[in-house]
């Protein structure tokens, strides 16, 4: 091993796998009558890298929560949350769907 291997460390060992960045910003959408039932629905923004952020839809009835993967990426937050607010009820129905399956 040589001298600027032990100086290193192991965060110089290469790339590493981040699944979520732990800045997460929740923000309200309103709520999603279905039925008889009422959610109250979220969008979860996170930065991923300097110019990707994602959002995930959260979808809370009393202690029972619902998250789907993913669904909006942009290269900000800003943005993200901007493509939340302007989804129509029907498509946010159709991500409450999917997730309750």
């Amino acid at each position: 091993m040589s001298r600027d291997d032990e100086e290193r460390g192991p965060e110089d060992d290469g790339p590493q796998l981040q699944i979520w960045d732990a800045e997460t910003r929740r923000h309200s959408l309103g709520r999603l009558v279905d039925g008889d039932e009422e959610w109250e629905v979220h969008v979860v923004a996170e930065t991923v890298t300097n110019d990707l952020a994602r959002g995930r839809l959260t979808f809370q009835r009393g202690r029972l929560q619902l998250v789907t993967a993913a669904v909006i990426v942009e290269e900000t937050e800003a943005e993200v949350l901007r493509r939340a607010e302007a989804m129509p009820e029907s498509m946010i129905r159709q991500f409450l769907v999917s997730v309750r399956d």
